[in-house]
């Protein structure tokens, strides 16, 4: 999940990539944009209170409102991030020393893909509809594998979790997923 593999960053999904672009639904087009890498504790959670996953990116929301979506590749194409939501945002953003910030779970992976120049693909409202239930379904996932990573780690059973995890969990649950201390 690096610089030149060519291979999406993030798990979320939009219209068909042709081109290097998303072939519908394009609101606005944003290119030679500076993108930095950042990375936080596995139960962060972003300005807009969304959890922070792979395709969570830090934006200015007086340039791009929260919970837009967009498709990011780098400017030669050798770096794709994929399709991403507008969930949290940062000084670097507000000050106007980067336009956007890749979120990744790792900080060895944001340090990889610290400073790019890249393409952002708005798109619009009604495109980004048509692909919402499904995203919510992919993040309720990782959701779920976070958890499982966490409970692990730390040794506890799913449901010992502070509050924090307990919309998560509703989630988790929403879409199937089960959560037991034996797997």
């Amino acid at each position: 999940k690096i610089y030149g593999e060519q291979v999406p960053v993030s798990q979320f999904v939009g219209p068909e990539i042709v081109d290097g672009a998303p072939a519908e639904g394009v609101a606005e087009v944003y290119t030679g944009q500076r993108s930095t890498g950042y990375s936080a504790s596995a139960t962060a959670k972003g300005a807009s209170g969304r959890r922070l996953t792979y395709g969570t990116v830090a934006v200015n929301p007086a340039v791009i409102p929260y919970g837009s979506l967009m498709y990011i590749t780098s400017d030669d194409g050798r770096f794709v991030y994929g399709y991403a939501y507008a969930a949290d945002t940062g000084t670097a953003m507000l000050q106007g020393k980067a336009f956007i910030d890749l979120y990744y779970e790792t900080y060895d992976e944001s340090v990889a893909s610290a400073v790019i120049p890249v393409t952002v693909y708005l798109l619009d409202e009604e495109t980004a509809a048509k692909y919402k239930e499904q995203n919510d379904a992919i993040l309720a996932a990782d959701t779920c594998r976070q958890i499982k990573h966490q409970t692990k780690k730390q040794g506890r059973e799913p449901l010992r979790f502070t509050t924090l995890f307990l919309y998560d969990l509703t989630s988790c649950r929403r879409y199937g997923h089960r959560h037991r201390p034996d797997r």
